[in-house]
């Protein structure tokens, strides 16, 4: 298999799975739609790359995004993920700049600068969360590429969790070079070399980011990375040099991510252990995306049909919905939960602090708690 950046063929499958092609709740009507497909995820030795080695093909993958039902960070679902690139944003953007937001689902970043003064506004989304008439800001339901067209040149693209869905690294940064103004930015968050999914066909990570922009007349004018996310302000122009990493430090990354199979298998041995020693409880599912619906597709159906799982969600739009490998309805948790004792919590979803502090003001006491972190 060919980097998608470099076209090197040094390279080697890190992960291997079955997975469904929907990571999100979906209506019963679709039902037809939820399928299950090989996953194969590679690092490019080269360069550095992570990417998809065995990408669904595009009619799979667009019933993915026209059917895809994002966390609805305005109504408080999922917001703590948003403050640090919130934070850039204000430091980074003028208030006269014209801003499109690639990728907006519920215009939560969008809303955010309205609310600060920026006016020059728009979002683009193939599946744009519906928003109340009384919104001021434009939203358009589309596929950003060449085809996309703007008034006016753009001063600052946003691209929050959306660079991983490019079939190449720089194909959506040459298109948006040429809608952007001479003093145009990107403004990027991109998952730390994590979110394997069908629909995530590349995997970054700091090293890669910096030969690129080496190759390139890219540079950056910031860099920032913790363990789940980079962030990063690029620009087209003059190029900064930067001085490189030492072999050592790129060995001990590849060295990590060799070792992610073996870490997947361990969380999905003891997490499977856990349950199969809470048989006779009721469980208490917190959560219907993807980190969810991996964990119970990761469950031996023996195993599965003997537990007594309740999934909730503080999300009430997914209440009624279903998730791929469990034929139950998503409870609303403000209507299943209020004042009750909770036997045992499984946490699957990255918002911890959110779901324990919901878990809190509805009144509940729990008695054990399982954190899916990594399956």
């Amino acid at each position: 298999m060919k980097c998608p950046y470099c076209s090197s063929t040094n390279t080697r499958v890190f992960l291997e799975m079955e997975m469904p092609n929907f990571l999100t709740a979906y209506d019963k009507k679709n039902e037809h739609l939820v399928k299950t497909f090989p996953f194969e995820a590679s690092l490019c030795l080269d360069c550095l790359l992570g990417f998809n080695s065995k990408p669904l093909p595009k009619e799979e993958l667009d019933l993915i995004y026209d059917n895809y039902k994002y966390i609805n960070p305005n109504k408080g679902i999922g917001f703590s993920k948003y403050q640090r690139i919130k934070q850039l944003l204000t430091k980074f953007l003028n208030h006269d700049d014209y801003i499109v937001d690639i990728g907006c689902s519920d215009g939560v970043l969008l809303s955010y600068l309205y609310d600060r003064g920026y006016r020059n506004l728009e979002g683009i989304d193939p599946s744009p969360v519906p928003l109340g008439a009384d919104y001021k800001i434009k939203m358009r339901k589309e596929y950003f590429g060449e085809d996309t067209r703007f008034e006016r040149l753009v001063d600052s693209f946003l691209l929050v969790h959306v660079w991983k869905h490019f079939t190449t690294p720089l194909k959506i940064l040459e298109i948006m070079k040429s809608k952007l103004s001479a003093k145009g930015r990107i403004i990027i968050e991109v998952p730390n070399f994590s979110g394997f999914y069908h629909h995530h066909l590349l995997y970054y990570n700091k090293y890669f980011i910096h030969q690129l922009t080496e190759n390139t007349d890219i540079s950056m004018e910031f860099l920032e990375e913790d363990s789940d996310v980079i962030r990063l302000v690029l620009k087209f122009g003059e190029r900064k040099p930067f001085l490189g990493f030492t072999e050592e430090e790129k060995g001990a990354f590849c060295k990590g991510v060799f070792d992610i199979a073996n870490k997947s298998k361990t969380s999905k041995e003891s997490f499977i252990s856990f349950l199969e020693e809470k048989r006779s409880q009721q469980i208490i599912w917190w959560g219907s995306g993807s980190a969810s619906i991996i964990a119970l597709n990761q469950i031996p159906n023996e195993l599965l049909q003997s537990l007594d799982i309740a999934i909730v969600d503080s999300d009430i739009t997914r209440k009624g919905l279903f998730v791929p490998g469990f034929k139950k309805e998503i409870r609303y948790s403000d209507e299943e939960l209020k004042n009750k004792h909770i036997e045992v919590l499984v946490i699957a979803s990255s918002f911890r602090k959110e779901i324990l502090e919901k878990v809190k003001s509805l009144g509940c006491s729990v008695g054990s708690e399982y954190l899916i972190e990594y399956v």
